[in-house]
């Protein structure tokens, strides 16, 4: 249960990343959002990470969760703090949606474990 409201929060957040660099432009109420939802997926992943310590990192997906969080956080504050250099801002934001969309993907397993329980 608990890893499909982390599906749906996880396209919430993918939603709102894509419209907001669809957008191209400021939006600061936006961006908090983002940063919100993008700070607490990190909450979630490092007690995992403090528990497991090096194990946790033998899972793909953990790494994939860890890199999206920490590229949406990091594109954010990088706007927060500069605009000047265009190309460093889309090259993060290439990464955040690559890396976003691939994790988000993921979670269709979610709904095909579901569809072959009913057969």
């Amino acid at each position: 249960f608990v890893h499909y409201i982390q599906a749906a929060f996880h396209s919430i957040l993918i939603i709102l990343l894509s419209g907001y660099i669809a957008s191209d432009s400021r939006n600061i109420p936006l961006e908090l959002m983002i940063m919100l939802l993008s700070c607490g997926f990190l909450f979630i992943e490092i007690p995992q990470l403090q528990t497991l310590r090096l194990k946790y990192f033998t899972n793909v997906w953990n790494i994939v969760d860890l890199l999206v969080f920490m590229l949406v956080d990091a594109t954010i504050i990088y706007r927060f703090n500069t605009d000047e250099n265009e190309l460093t801002r889309h090259w993060l934001y290439t990464c955040c949606i690559i890396f976003g969309y691939l994790r988000w993907l993921s979670y269709s397993r979610l709904i095909n474990s579901l569809s072959k329980k009913n057969l």
